[in-house]
Order: structure tokens, then sequence, then C-alpha cells
């Protein structure tokens, strides 16, 4: 997530008809002192993209933050400038880190204290079951016997109905999110073939439920014929009223997401606060496997 991406994001998830980020943090509130060491030393990474500082303090509300190393993390480094030690600043220690989400815990692990690998919300929920496996099998092997990989997230189907996932992408704020990006890239990719550059104008945002992939499907569609010209000729790159997959967004149930932790052999702890529809995982290896 470039910068500008990332001032964008925030924007989104502060609009009133956005209710996951508000959601979460009452529900990480009330649970995540049931998985978190409240007396002892601990570190807790957040694995996420962007800043997610008002979680990392939510979800810290019911521990003794002298004991507790946070760090905050994210490949995109721009991402983290925002972030300073006085978001926690009870905190016993505090950084912030660019890399890649599986090596990080190794870098900063240290023997004598577990390792809570904190990922929120968006970051998580948008994996298709081939990239929940492949997550959830390489975190398998990262774990040690006292860490735990903490998860939360929107409810999916089995927990709230269709349409009350389908309301929370509301046009006025989602769209610019999926939108704005795709044009710049796509401007940038096709620079000098394309007739005009695109605006945002050019496209309207749909989001569809697919039953079959328990998702959100994100489609741009062209309100006009996308044309792009090479060595003189024209061709329709996009006609009006196509649709464009621009994304998903995939729904985990709390059945769903416990039956696939056991099929990967992982313990798993669930919370579901079905008043927020909001779910909340603790995952661990399983002691005969440590």
């Amino acid at each position: 997530m470039d910068v500008e991406s990332g001032q964008l994001f925030g924007e989104i998830v502060q609009h009133e008809a956005y209710t996951l980020p508000a959601r979460e943090l009452r529900a990480l509130e009330l649970y995540s002192s049931r998985f978190l060491s409240s007396n002892t030393p601990f570190t807790l990474v957040e694995l996420g993209s962007g800043s997610n500082m008002t979680k990392l303090q939510a979800i810290t509300s019911g521990v003794n933050l002298s004991q507790v190393s946070i760090i905050a993390t994210d490949i995109d480094k721009n991402s983290l400038d925002v972030i300073d030690s006085q978001s926690v600043p009870e905190a016993k220690s505090f950084q912030t880190i660019a890399g890649e989400m599986g090596e990080i815990p190794q870098r900063i692990a240290k023997p004598e204290e577990p390792i809570y690998h904190a990922l929120f919300g968006s970051t998580f929920f948008g994996f298709s079951n081939s990239e929940m496996i492949t997550f959830l099998s390489g975190k398998k092997e990262e774990l040690r016997s006292q860490d735990r990989l903490i998860i939360t997230g929107d409810a999916g189907p089995d927990d709230q109905s269709v349409d009350d996932i389908m309301a929370q992408y509301h046009p006025s704020f989602t769209a610019d999110f999926k939108v704005i990006p795709t044009i710049r890239t796509i401007n940038t990719i096709l620079y000098g073939v394309l007739d005009t550059p695109l605006s945002p104008n050019d496209f309207e945002y749909l989001p569809e439920w697919d039953q079959e992939e328990l998702s959100v499907m994100h489609y741009l569609v062209p309100n006009k014929d996308i044309q792009i010209c090479v060595k003189g000729r024209c061709f329709c790159l996009w006609c009006e009223g196509e649709k464009i997959l621009n994304g998903r967004s995939a729904k985990w149930s709390a059945r769903r997401m416990t039956t696939l932790a056991k099929k990967l052999g992982l313990e798993i702890q669930s919370f579901e606060d079905k008043s927020e529809c909001i779910n909340l995982y603790s995952l661990s290896i399983p002691l005969k496997q440590q």
C-alpha cells in the first residue's frame, strides 16, 4: 500500500458507513483478555498492512502494558512513518519494522517470551481458501510452543445474512478505495497507448456476492468503451458495461475457519461476538506437535 492509497484508506475507515473498525474495536476490548497474558511479559506483533494502532490499543486494553513489547510492521515502510511510540506510551517498548510478514517474528523472537502474531480485519479476511491454507500453513511452521496467532475479522455467511454483508460495501466510500488506485495503475502501465488517461468517473463500482466462493466480488464497470491505440490501430480494451474483476473479500465464518484450522493441525479458540458480527480466533500448535 503506497502512501496515497494508505491515506485514502485512512479516510475510508473513518467514514460513518464503514462499520467494521468500530465493531472490531469493541470486540477486541471485550475478548482480548481471554487469550492475552495479563501478568507475564510478551511481544505483540501487528502483521497487517498500514497502521492499526487503534486496534493495538484495543487488544491490549485488558493487560499490563508495562509487560508488553509492541511491534508494528508493514511491507511498505512509508505506511509506518505516521506511527510513533506515543500511541502506546505505557508499553514496555515500541518499534516499527518494515519487511515481509513471515520473516519479522523470527527476527525479533526472544526465547523466554511468547509472541502474539496479530492480524486484523480486512487484511486477513480477504484471503481465498487457497491463500488461507498457504498463510496458516506458513504460520504453523513459525509458531513456537508459547506463541499464538490472533486473528479478527468480519463474520461470514453462517454468522450473518448476505444482505448484512453486502450492506457494508457502501458505494460512497468503497468505490473510491477500489477505483482510484486501480485507475492510477492502469494509466501508468498503458501510458502512451490510451486515447486519454482514465478517470474514476469512467467507471462504476459494483460489489456482488458469490455464493460458491463465499466472497464479495469487487467489479469495475466502464460507462464507455475504453480504447488503446498501437501504431495507428485502435482496439477496445474494455467495452461499456463490461464487468472487470478488481479483487475479492472472502468471508470466513467461525465454522469454516475452525474446520480449516483443525484440518491443518492447529488448535483454535474462537470468540464470536454476534452483536457486532465479528469473530476472533486464537491459534496455536497442539501439544503433541510441539
